[in-house]
């Protein structure tokens, strides 16, 4: 989506300096030695999206600039694009399924350096709470990573502007974009020869499909599972299942050609819900409900339906993101 007629990021950046402090927080004034590049922003979820300018700031201490190579599109992307995000602030640049190459590194970085090849990771472990002293960076919940969800930097700032006016990076990412500066922390290094436009597919739906998996729900071998939802996320999510050992493998869609593709990933049955009610094909293959099911589509009529294909017992996992300020009604019975 780049428009590389431009050249990609023009001049050699703001310093810190050109940062000065308005109420409190940092308001990027870009100078003429500013850096600027293109990126795919959302001003107003009415209004769309739209390739512009955007001024970047160099990268403060612990961050890097990272020159995006490839940018995977997610459906938390259109949620954002469509107002229907908990994480949306505009303006905002979409994307977070980069990967690239390591253009600058601020101060205090030690384990990237210009050059290396890089995915960046969802948010990153902040590495000093609770759950990262204790070896759950899953579950971290320090500032720095809590602030990303959000578009900014712990401090409540961000490297992007347009003239005054402070622009947000999708979930700290904005990945849509010919540049992005991220905290070192979500920077994955990998080997030079491994394709940039494949591996940051890695950046989220690779990773929380695996995550749901075996870290949410540690799916063990011989278990029963169904995955309702196979977009992205949700085929790794049967990714995850079948490296786990399940021996059941449910994949409900209304897409065929996601339910191919699904069997091609690991998935023992699949039910097209557009001509079978997914309890009534998961009850003929698992009579007495499912050990694990995953919503993966963000519904909260879903939401409930899958609950209702557990066992007793059993564990119904929601990844799928539905809209803010909505009630899950679950069946009782």
């Amino acid at each position: 989506m780049a428009d590389h007629s431009t050249g990609g990021l023009t001049g050699r950046g703001a310093a810190l300096s050109d940062v000065t402090k308005t109420d409190g927080r940092l308001v990027g004034r870009v100078s003429e030695r500013g850096s600027r590049m293109r990126a795919c922003i959302v001003h107003d979820h009415a209004l769309g999206a739209g390739v512009e300018d955007v001024d970047v700031l160099e990268p403060a201490e612990g961050e890097v600039l990272v020159k995006i190579a490839a940018s995977g599109l997610c459906g938390s992307d259109m949620h954002v694009l469509h107002g229907r995000s908990v994480v949306a602030r505009y303006p905002m640049v979409l994307g977070h399924e980069g990967a690239g190459v390591i253009e600058a590194v601020g101060a205090g970085v030690t384990k990237v350096a210009p050059g290396d090849h890089v995915v960046i990771a969802l948010y990153g472990p902040c590495g000093t709470c609770t759950p990262c002293l204790t070896g759950d960076i899953a579950h971290c919940d320090g500032a720095a990573r809590t602030a990303n969800i959000f578009g900014t930097m712990a401090d409540g700032t961000t490297r992007l502007r347009q003239g005054d006016t402070v622009v947000y990076p999708m979930v700290g990412c904005g990945s849509l974009a010919e540049y992005a500066v991220v905290r070192a922390a979500m920077v994955v290094p990998i080997d030079r020869d491994v394709p940039l436009d494949v591996i940051c597919l890695a950046g989220c739906g690779v990773t929380t499909g695996l995550g749901a998996v075996f870290n949410a729900a540690r799916v063990a071998p011989g278990d029963t599972v169904a995955v309702v939802g196979c977009g992205g996320v949700g085929l790794n999510v049967v990714q995850g299942a079948r490296l786990a050992g399940a021996k059941v493998i449910v994949a409900i869609d209304t897409n065929p050609t996601k339910l191919e593709l699904a069997g091609r990933l690991g998935a023992t049955h699949v039910i097209d819900a557009t001509t079978t009610e997914m309890a009534d094909g998961v009850a003929a293959i698992v009579p007495r409900g499912l050990d694990f099911a995953f919503e993966v589509v963000g519904s909260p009529t879903l939401v409930a339906a899958t609950f209702a294909l557990v066992r007793s017992g059993g564990t119904c996992v929601m990844v799928g993101s539905p809209p803010r300020m909505v009630s899950l009604r679950m069946p009782s019975s």
